[in-house]
């Protein structure tokens, strides 16, 4: 009965968690970037998995993991300095603000889901 007590507000918080990333977050961020950004941008998962393995689960840098989190922070870098010709027009300023909301509700989506998998 005890394991039961203690189960259920943990449960219950991971369960909040990836409702909160899942349905909020990454509909947010799909409905402000384009689809090519916003894949690229899912993929900075990889990053928060190591990120959040080497807190969490005592997992150790490998060189592959080190190279793979170099690659994908430079991609990711250069998606925000892209310039895009379709955002040229008179509500350019508008665009810019949801681009970024997008791309901020992305990365806290990616972030949020491997923390609930690092703390599974």
């Amino acid at each position: 009965m005890e394991q039961t007590s203690k189960a259920f507000p943990v449960s219950v918080s991971l369960g909040l968690l990836v409702a909160f990333g899942c349905f909020l977050l990454y509909s947010l961020g799909l409905s402000y970037l384009p689809v090519s950004t916003y894949s690229l941008l899912c993929a900075s998962q990889l990053a928060f998995n190591a990120l959040f393995s080497f807190f969490l689960n005592s997992q150790k840098f490998t060189p592959y993991i080190f190279n793979a989190l170099v690659l994908l922070t430079i991609s990711s870098v250069l998606l925000v300095f892209q310039g895009d010709s379709d955002s040229a027009d008179a509500a350019g300023v508008a665009f810019r603000g949801k681009y970024a909301t997008g791309f901020v509700c992305t990365v806290a989506a990616s972030a949020s889901y491997r923390l609930t998998l690092s703390l599974t």
